[in-house]
């Protein structure tokens, strides 16, 4: 979703000037989740790099940018604009990163949510999820959800960051703290590691 949200928002800046699209990888995960029929971004087949590397219009991004994430992403665009309109050569990029400062998206809320909308059934099925512990739990209730994902975004995280993931008193700790200022909270965990996130 970062990525998708990281070409829509540089697609809106760039309008008439560049193209951006995804790949059909990111695609084909993003549709699992999400209504095909609000994306807007175009989608692009897996042969797209290779076949611009056979007609020389693969461009690599400059590596002084690549460890940054998101610094890379307007300078490149930008400069190839410049170059484009000096010679009339067409490149493509594949932009690199891991595309997570939430600054990054300011100014683009309104568009990102327009696009990035659950599936239906999703949708009726997380309500109907909800639906069924207000009955049990009471309609005075506050949900306040957290995701904990893991698998492999640990080795990742550890691998570019070299850090460690939050463990378990982070999230003990950040539950007493919504417990002590809100009324009957209800914890909802999303996580890609069910049994890490039960304990």
């Amino acid at each position: 979703l970062n990525s998708y949200a990281t070409a829509l928002t540089l697609q809106e800046e760039f309008l008439g000037q560049a193209t951006l699209a995804i790949g059909s990888d990111i695609y084909g995960n993003i549709v699992q989740v999400m209504d095909y029929r609000n994306l807007s971004i175009w989608v692009v087949g897996s042969n797209v790099m290779p076949c611009a590397k056979v007609l020389g219009m693969r461009q690599t991004v400059p590596i002084q940018y690549v460890e940054d994430y998101t610094r890379h992403l307007r300078p490149t665009i930008q400069t190839e604009i410049q170059n484009y309109n000096i010679t009339g050569l067409k490149n493509i990029f594949k932009l690199p990163g891991y595309h997570n400062q939430l600054s990054f998206f300011a100014g683009s809320q309104d568009l990102i949510r327009r696009n990035i909308q659950l599936r239906p059934e999703l949708l009726i099925k997380a309500r109907s999820f909800l639906q069924e512990i207000r009955k049990r739990r009471g309609f005075d209730l506050i949900f306040i959800g957290f995701h904990i994902r893991r698998t492999d975004y640990e080795k990742r995280v550890m691998k570019n960051e070299h850090i460690a993931l939050p463990g378990n008193l982070y999230y003990q700790s950040a539950m007493a703290y919504y417990r002590s200022c809100i009324r009957n909270p209800v914890f909802v965990a999303c996580s890609d590691d069910i049994s890490y996130a039960k304990q």
